[in-house]
């Protein structure tokens, strides 16, 4: 049979308080959290927001739209070792289960977000290149003409 023994708490010299190890210390049973604000955008979507640390520009935010929702606690659930954990909801006098769809949607990857997106980016290079040639014929133009006003002269070689 094997019997739990008890964690022994270290030692803790109360006259010598600085010796303390915040990373190797036994005694430590929470760690540095980064602040984290969940709350939903005008949008509806779920917003998941940790505080930026002192070497960080800005905020690290996740968004998860609302049908993601319940998939998103369930794996974070799991990845931590509850995912045994079952959703309910009120239902009348009781509660029924929460079912929650672990398929992901495939995207259909055959076909483009924008049917019209292709058409529109070759007339886009059709019009860039256009503009490109338009100045590069002005620029000559400019050129022969600019050398053309200069008066000629005869150079006679020794």
């Amino acid at each position: 049979m094997n019997a739990l023994v008890p964690l022994q708490k270290p030692e803790i010299d109360q006259d010598d308080d600085w010796s303390f190890d915040w990373r190797f210390d036994p005694s430590i049973v929470c760690e540095e959290q980064p602040a984290l604000a969940v709350y939903t955008n005008p949008r509806g979507q779920c917003v998941i927001r940790q505080e930026r640390r002192w070497d960080e520009q800005e905020d690290t935010v996740i968004l998860v739209c609302r049908e993601y929702a319940l998939k998103v606690a369930h794996e974070i659930l799991s990845a931590v070792g509850m995912g045994d954990i079952e959703f309910v909801r009120p239902c009348g006098g009781g509660y029924e289960d929460v079912l929650i769809d672990t398929e992901v949607p495939a995207r259909d990857a055959s076909r483009p977000k924008d049917p019209t997106a292709a058409a529109r980016q070759k007339r886009r290079r059709a019009k860039l290149k256009e503009q490109r040639d338009a100045a590069l014929e002005i620029t000559v133009t400019d050129r022969d003409e600019a050398e053309s006003a200069l008066p000629l002269r005869l150079v006679a070689a020794e």
